[in-house]
């Protein structure tokens, strides 16, 4: 495994454009279209010949993106709520309050005999 892969990888390719652009100039074929095709050239030979180098490359790239990451990784204000709010509701103490509210809601909209006068309610008297 080379050290810096990334290096290695970009010069071997740009070496081959180099060459390959210079060699057909050499023999006549305009510039612009000696450097086209060093360019295929380029991008065929680091797809069959170059494979493990760019493998390497890769690895690099995604080693120092994870690296990145952990460093500048912050908590998430709505992630620590929403987890707060998971354990909340697992430990059965939002839901125990959930039913009570229910229950209270429930059994005031019954109306029977032994339901509060209205002009009496706290709820209803603004």
């Amino acid at each position: 495994m080379h050290k810096h892969a990334w290096l290695w990888y970009s010069a071997i390719r740009l070496g081959v454009i180099v060459v390959v652009a210079l060699a057909l100039i050499a023999v006549g074929v305009p510039w612009l279209l000696a450097t086209a095709i060093g360019l295929l050239v380029a991008g065929l030979v680091s797809f069959f010949a170059l494979g493990r180098l760019r493998g390497e490359f890769s690895a690099e790239l995604a080693a120092a993106r994870d690296r990145r990451r952990q460093r500048n990784s912050r908590p998430d204000p709505d992630a620590i709520v929403e987890d707060a709010l998971a354990d909340s509701l697992t430990d059965g103490d939002a839901t125990g309050a959930a039913d009570a509210s229910a229950t209270a809601a429930d059994a005031g909209s019954q109306v029977g005999d032994d339901a509060e006068p209205e002009a009496e309610h706290p709820a209803k008297q603004q």
